[in-house]
């Protein structure tokens, strides 16, 4: 395997650029990028390709990634590793850049596993591990995120935090342990959509001012603490909510909206399965529960 690595000492080197040809094209396979800042800069046009390769060791102010706002190229990052990034691992500000990622580990990335803004992604087989701020945060991104595992999450953020998403990104098959805050949160989402997704912890799911639709959800708490959040929501649209399933929590349901009940559309839960001593609490916030097995007070 080839190694492109600084001269030591801290030193650190330029690493891989995309500059202004769109006919540039970078492919590393079996390779070692270490301890260079960035190791990736995509400002301008062209591929980037990479099949099994440890990206490590970017300088403190640096990510190990970084695609520039503007810039038109397309990643493809394949069978590899991120880890002990100086100022997160993958950093991208809106683009008509592409990133695809698939089977993919990332940890210690000293912030976030991927920051991403306007742009399309597609991610497929991500392991989170320690030592990461927030596993994925994303804006008014479009395209999709499925086979997550992040059971070893610890990090003080979310696992997956959603803004400004209306309608073009999907979350799929997610397992996720929740640190220190909801496990997946978000705010003003006019449409987010997940489905299969398994958390431990809480809160687990806490969201701001969305709508969009839930499914196969699978909760599991510690005793204590919430299942999922919604405050304020949506004055048009709900957030619908199918197969809900949430265990071991004090309030398994918290809703809170400001002013009248008429201010937001209610959320709807379908088919839930929920054991708590509290399965709904709503302030200003109505809500409607269709057939489902509920223990606990309303």
């Amino acid at each position: 395997a080839a190694t492109f690595s600084s001269t030591g000492s801290g030193a650190r080197w330029g690493g891989f650029i995309l500059g202004n040809l769109p006919s540039s094209l970078i492919d590393l396979s079996q390779s070692n990028v270490f301890e260079a800042s960035p190791a990736l800069y995509a400002q301008g046009f062209g591929h980037f390709m990479a099949d099994g390769v440890n990206f490590a060791r970017s300088s403190g102010a640096d990510s190990l990634v970084m695609i520039e706002s503007n810039s038109n190229t397309n990643l493809t990052i394949k069978n590899s590793h991120f880890y002990d990034a100086g100022n997160g691992c993958i950093k991208a500000f809106p683009a008509s850049s592409t990133l695809l990622l698939e089977n993919v580990r990332f940890e210690s990335c000293n912030g976030p596993a991927v920051w991403a803004r306007q742009l399309k992604v597609e991610m497929n087989d991500v392991h989170i591990g320690p030592n990461i701020s927030t596993g994925f945060e994303l804006t008014a991104v479009s395209g999709n995120l499925s086979n997550v595992d992040a059971v070893q999450f610890d990090g003080e953020g979310n696992i997956v935090y959603l803004e400004s998403i209306d309608g073009d990104f999907t979350v799929s098959n997610l397992n996720g342990t929740v640190g220190q805050s909801a496990g997946i949160s978000g705010m003003n989402n006019r449409y987010i959509q997940l489905d299969s997704i398994q958390l431990t912890g809480s809160p687990a799911l806490d969201f701001d001012n969305s709508a969009g639709h839930l499914s196969e959800i699978s909760l599991v708490g510690q005793g204590t603490g919430t299942g999922l959040i919604s405050h304020h929501g949506r004055a048009l649209d709900s957030l619908v909510v199918d197969n809900f399933e949430a265990f071991s929590y004090s309030v398994a349901i918290d809703l809170h909206a400001d002013g009248p009940t008429g201010n937001a559309a209610p959320l709807i839960v379908r088919n839930p399965d929920i054991l708590s001593p509290v399965v709904l609490s709503a302030e200003n916030y109505p809500a409607r529960i269709e057939g489902g097995s509920m223990i606990g007070q309303i």
